[in-house]
């Protein structure tokens, strides 16, 4: 009988909600480098057009179900894919965007 090893674990995944810009265009996530609000993220205009702005509100915050970390084939990820997909896409580079500022941070208090 094989047997097989992962890690499981438990992440807040946050929620937001879709907006769209004044070019009828769904709006995407930044994060801010200025301070003082730097690392929070806010909606702009995909094309930096129209002058739409306003911060990101989690919607909710649902921790995710126990996930088991694993090597996942391509065409898994495609169809993995919502109508919501260019919002998760904003939302997963203004999160990596984020930690990045933070651990920088975390490099100065050390």
């Amino acid at each position: 009988m094989a047997s097989s090893s992962s890690t499981s674990t438990h992440a807040v995944i946050p929620r937001y909600r879709a907006k769209y810009c004044h070019c009828k265009l769904q709006a995407i996530i930044r994060v801010t480098n200025s301070d003082p609000n730097r690392g929070k993220l806010y909606y702009s205009c995909p094309n930096g057009v129209c002058d739409i702005w306003d911060w990101c509100k989690p919607i909710n915050t649902v921790p995710s179900v126990p996930t088991q970390r694993r090597l996942c084939h391509e065409d898994e990820i495609e169809n993995a894919t919502t109508g919501d997909e260019n919002v998760r896409r904003g939302v997963d580079n203004a999160m990596a965007a984020r930690m990045a500022v933070l651990k920088g941070q975390l490099g100065t208090l050390r």
